[in-house]
């Protein structure tokens, strides 16, 4: 077990996973309203670069959160990532030493990590959309059958 933990270099990793903060790019309660509405999924390990996490993740020891909701889980190369990769291989060399990680879900079939994500939405509207929908008038949103008729 204390091989592992020296292969895997969890210490260090744990270090470089709390030195390097992770970038918020959607707010909080955005997430959780997404969460509370179906606007999330659960994601793999492997899945999860430049995913969004919807809730928090926490590994204790130490206890203190790694992952906030609304901030990039960032780089597959990147020192969370490889953290909680390190802690997911731990877990499945010695299950019944498993760490405890709070917002991971373990998948029961394969032993891998899984992190509830926001569900990517449908990419923004290119310009000439856009510039099509404010060309419309209001009187042709509201009743758009007879605006037809009319041309």
């Amino acid at each position: 077990m204390h091989d592992h933990l020296r292969s895997v270099r969890l210490v260090e990793l744990l270090d470089t996973a709390f030195q390097q903060l992770p970038e918020p790019v959607t707010p909080p309660q955005l997430c959780y309203q997404r969460l509370i509405r179906g606007g999330t999924h659960r994601v793999r390990l492997s899945e999860a670069p430049r995913q969004v996490a919807a809730a928090m993740i926490t590994v204790t020891p130490p206890g203190i959160p790694v992952l906030m909701p609304g901030e990039s889980i960032g780089a597959s190369d990147g020192p969370l990532l490889r953290y909680l990769t390190a802690l997911e291989s731990f877990d499945r060399s010695f299950p019944g030493f498993r760490s405890e990680t709070h917002g991971v879900t373990l998948d029961p079939d394969t032993g891998d990590y899984l992190i509830e994500c926001l569900r990517p939405t449908i990419s923004e509207e290119t310009s000439a959309d856009a510039q099509e929908r404010r060309a419309v008038t209001p009187a042709q949103r509201s009743h758009p059958k007879e605006t037809q008729e009319r041309s």
